[in-house]
């Protein structure tokens, strides 16, 4: 009811309820609102449901339709791969060595200095071995009169003046001194050691007056002359890499360009990186390139490797 003039209360008219406010009274029903916060309710939802729906609007709206993004109806499509032509490689000495010690002497000589250079049977490695020297010669004495025994034996042997089973010992005994001489000759030998090839000396691990203990390293030494290269290439450009392929090297260290070629490869494949050592070599002697450098090998393929 509603107040009027004459203070009567005026039963107010009643308005017939949209049907999205029916639908948005349902939730105040169930929750049990009390009459006054029901009015407020179902006037509000009375107001959203003759309001037009956010879907519906029109070019004029102040609302516009958010466009869907470009590019979201599918995978991105890969981008191609392309093979290099072009691969990380070092040099590397095909002859080096460690130059160790096979006995326990002092050393009295050695190169003085690392990248001393040397020819193939000089002496690189001295020690003292008089100790040595000594044994063999006693170990010689030893077998000699070893020797003058069994012969006299044998002699004797031929007269029935000495018995068989005593011919056999002093026979033994005699091959005996002559293993050990033989031993302590070998021994001998190690007092030197020579240069295996042409090269220098590239590390140096020991000095002279040092006791030297049985397989210290004392040396290492290259050959800097007789170098390979050593690339490291996918494996599936190896059918393309046949022997005598020819190629490019640019030395990074002097930016020099030079022709080589490929050896062969190590015949085993990484299966973690796919990929394999292969070997080449310069067509022609290259000064100035030493072991340790690094540089690029650049390849002309008919179309690109696969």
């Amino acid at each position: 009811m509603t107040g009027g003039s004459n203070g009567l209360w005026i039963a107010p008219r009643k308005r017939r309820l949209s049907q999205g406010a029916i639908q948005a009274c349902r939730p105040a029903r169930i929750m049990g609102l009390p009459a006054g916060a029901l009015a407020v309710f179902i006037a509000g939802a009375n107001a959203l449901a003759q309001a037009p729906e956010l879907g519906n609007t029109t070019a004029n709206s102040p609302m516009k339709a958010i466009p869907a993004a470009v590019g979201t109806s599918g995978p991105p499509a890969p981008m191609p791969v392309v093979a290099p032509s072009s691969l990380r490689l070092f040099i590397r000495a095909i002859e080096t060595a460690a130059i160790s010690a096979e006995i326990n002497a002092r050393i009295t000589y050695l190169p003085a200095r690392e990248g001393d250079r040397f020819r193939k049977g000089d002496v690189i490695v001295s020690f003292d071995c008089r100790r040595i020297a000594a044994e063999h010669e006693a170990a010689r004495a030893a077998f000699d009169s070893l020797r003058v025994t069994y012969e006299n034996q044998a002699r004797l042997l031929k007269y029935q003046a000495a018995g068989a089973l005593a011919v056999s010992k002093a026979r033994h005994d005699m091959r005996k001194a002559k293993s050990d001489a033989d031993s302590l000759a070998v021994r001998k030998t190690m007092c030197v050691i020579h240069a295996p090839f042409d090269g220098r000396v590239a590390e140096k691990s020991a000095n002279i007056h040092e006791i030297a203990q049985p397989n210290q390293q004392l040396l290492r030494i290259v050959n800097d002359e007789k170098v390979e290269l050593v690339l490291m290439a996918p494996s599936a450009w190896l059918p393309r890499f046949r022997p005598g392929l020819l190629f490019d090297v640019r030395i990074d260290e002097s930016g020099e360009m030079h022709r080589a070629r490929i050896v062969q490869s190590s015949g085993h494949i990484d299966p973690v990186s796919q990929s394999a050592r292969v070997i080449a070599e310069f067509l022609q002697t290259v000064r100035g390139v030493v072991p340790g450098m690094s540089g690029a090998a650049n390849f002309q393929f008919n179309g690109n490797a696969q």
